[in-house]
Formats: structure tokens, C-alpha cells, sequence
């Protein structure tokens, strides 16, 4: 119950308050009052399942509150009714860098990350993947192959030129040039490449029609053939003659006598 009041009236003895067995009467149900109630119940408890709890401990009448502390960035500020926490602006941002701009993100910003040429981006649970989709030779401007190159079947296309040493191995195709002329052809063994186009020919006298290839020397060299003279019955006499005049000219031969081609009946008349 609550305490009871004594009625002392307005002044003494005006008859208006408490007799004194009435007033006696509320000082033993207050003493009462007082000695049901147990200090040592009062307690207080944090509410709630989540969170830091205010209150510590009770020590006889002392009720223990913990303090709230302000940590960096943070400001702490109070009145008869409330405290108030602030937070500083920078904590409510994030200034994102980078090597050609920055960013500053607020606290309800989304931050968006999206790869560029080559790159793409993926995100699995609180993992963040950057992934390159260039190949090693994509990414070498200047590949150099440390071993044999092997194509495994699969075509060298739009390669440009190709400059080598020596191409070795099974031939089961065309060498075409750039025109798409035909210079080796795998299946009738025939090439077809023209004298300007073969490294160890010497080009210093530029080759006439009817000239031939001749190695000398490690190298081709274009020479003249001479002419091969067709031979039959019916000009052999001439050619006979001819030839002897020219052993006349050489062996002071002077007077061959006459030589019939029809009949190549000779006559050698008088050899000095």
C-alpha cells in the first residue's frame, strides 16, 4: 500500500485533524509499510537479445550503469532527456581511388565494378574474382616459342609473311603467293617459281630468253646454251663442208678440191 498521511489540521487544536489514536493509528501501518518492503529485490536488467548492455551491476543501493565512450570519428552529446551520438561525415563515405579518378561513395551507394577489355568480373558469396580472358599469346606482343610449334591439325590463318630458315616435314598442301598463283604443287611434285624469286640466283646480268640455269659456285648463275644443230640427210653434206673449211682455215689446207653435197663425193687435193 501506499504511505498514509497524518491529518494535522489547520492549527493546533481546532478540532479539524487527526485524533491522536488515529494519527498513532497511520504511524504503525507506515512502519509496517516500510519494513514489507526489501530493498535488496529492486534490480535492473538491459532488454533485449542483441546490443551492448547499459547497466553492470547492483551494489546494496547502488545501481551500476556502464558509460557510453565515444571512439574516433565519434561525438557524444547529452541533456536532460537524451544522449546523442554522432557520427563524423567522412565515416559515412568511402573516397575510392584508382589510377585514372576517384569516387566518393556514400553510405547508400552501390559501388559497381565491371571489367574492361578482356577482363570480366564475378562475385560468390563475399568473394570478389577478376578474371583476364586474353590467352598467354594474347598478352605477349612479342611471342618467341621456346620449342617446336605444333598446331595439332588445326589451320595458321591471316598470318602475314612468315620468315624461316627452312620449312621441313610432310607437305599435304598448295604453297600459294599472295596473288594466289600456285608455287608448289604437293601433288604433281612441280614448282613453279620464277628466276627473281630464288635467293642464290645471281641477278647481275639479268637473264635473256633462252638462257639456262648453271650452279657455279653455290649459287645459279643464267648462261647462254649453245645452239644444238639438228642433223639429217639432207643438210649433212653442208655441214660437212662447213666443217671442213673451218679445218682448212686452221691446217693451211689449200685446195680442198669440191665437195657435192648430193653426192658427198670428196676431194682433198693438196694438203701442205
Amino acid at each position: 500500500m501506499s504511505l498514509l498521511e497524518i491529518n494535522i489540521g489547520g492549527y493546533a487544536n481546532d478540532g479539524t485533524g487527526d485524533d491522536l489514536r488515529e494519527a498513532f493509528n497511520k504511524v504503525n501501518l507506515n512502519f509496517q509499510e516500510l519494513d514489507l518492503r526489501d530493498d535488496e529485490s529492486t534490480t535492473a536488467s538491459n532488454m533485449g537479445a542483441l546490443g551492448e548492455g547499459i547497466f553492470a551491476t547492483k551494489l546494496n543501493y547502488d545501481l551500476k550503469f556502464k558509460k557510453l565512450f565515444a571512439g574516433p570519428g565519434i561525438d557524444l552529446t547529452s541533456n536532460d532527456e537524451r544522449i546523442t551520438i554522432t557520427a563524423e561525415s567522412s565515416i559515412k563515405s568511402l573516397l575510392m581511388l584508382s589510377d585514372s579518378g576517384s569516387h566518393k561513395l556514400t553510405e547508400v551507394a552501390a559501388f559497381n565494378i565491371t571489367g574492361g577489355s578482356g577482363i570480366i568480373t564475378s562475385i560468390t558469396g563475399n568473394v570478389l574474382t577478376v578474371a583476364s580472358t586474353f590467352t598467354a599469346i594474347e598478352q605477349d606482343t612479342t611471342p618467341r616459342l621456346g620449342t617446336h610449334l605444333d598446331a595439332q591439325g588445326y589451320n595458321l590463318e591471316t598470318v602475314g609473311v612468315i620468315n624461316a630458315n627452312m620449312l621441313r616435314g610432310g607437305h599435304t598442301g598448295n604453297l600459294f603467293a599472295q596473288d594466289g598463283t600456285i608455287l608448289v604443287n604437293h601433288e604433281t611434285k612441280t614448282v613453279n617459281v620464277g628466276l627473281g624469286t630464288l635467293n642464290d640466283v645471281n641477278l647481275t646480268n639479268a637473264p635473256q630468253e633462252g638462257d639456262s640455269l648453271v650452279y657455279k659456285s653455290g649459287e645459279w648463275v643464267a648462261e647462254t646454251i649453245a645452239a644444238v644443230v639438228e642433223t639429217d640427210t639432207q643438210n649433212f653434206g653442208d655441214i660437212i663442208a662447213t666443217s671442213f673449211e673451218a679445218i682448212a682455215e686452221q691446217a693451211k689446207v689449200y685446195d680442198m678440191g669440191t665437195i657435192a653435197a648430193d653426192t658427198v663425193n670428196i676431194d682433198l687435193g693438196t694438203i701442205v
